[in-house]
């Protein structure tokens, strides 16, 4: 995840992007709405020919992007377009949408995507001494 240091993402101002990977599995429009934390938009080929739709959110705001294949294009082209907010990424595709119940996934979809714009705590470091 990466956000702007000290500040948490902000949900009402995210854009959330659900793309079927090339209608390779099914988006429950519904389901992700609902539970995805922000503004849902969907594509076939965000990565590509839909690129212009993820260039526009950078614009709007903090994003999410249901694509962590994808993640190193993303993240190039919001650093070349100079965008400032959070960018985050989830992994549906694996994780729900190409499962045996990916048709019915439309929820867990919307968790991982919500979820993968909460911020990690920081964790501490202890320091450890081995003694023989």
């Amino acid at each position: 995840m990466t956000h702007p240091a000290n500040t948490p993402a902000s949900p009402r101002g995210r854009t959330v992007f659900a793309c079927s990977c090339e209608d390779t599995m099914v988006l429950d429009e519904g389901a992700l709405a609902r539970g995805c934390g922000g503004r849902l938009r969907t594509a076939e080929q965000l990565c590509r020919a839909q690129l212009d739709r993820f260039m526009v959110a950078l614009g709007e705001g903090d994003v999410t992007v249901g694509c962590t294949q994808e993640a190193p294009l993303f993240r190039q082209e919001a650093e070349a377009a100079g965008h400032a907010g959070a960018l985050d990424f989830a992994n549906v595709r694996e994780q729900a949408g190409w499962s045996r119940e990916g048709a019915q996934a439309g929820p867990k979809m919307a968790a991982l995507l919500a979820a993968a714009a909460v911020p990690m705590p920081a964790t501490p470091w202890c320091r450890w001494r081995a003694r023989a």
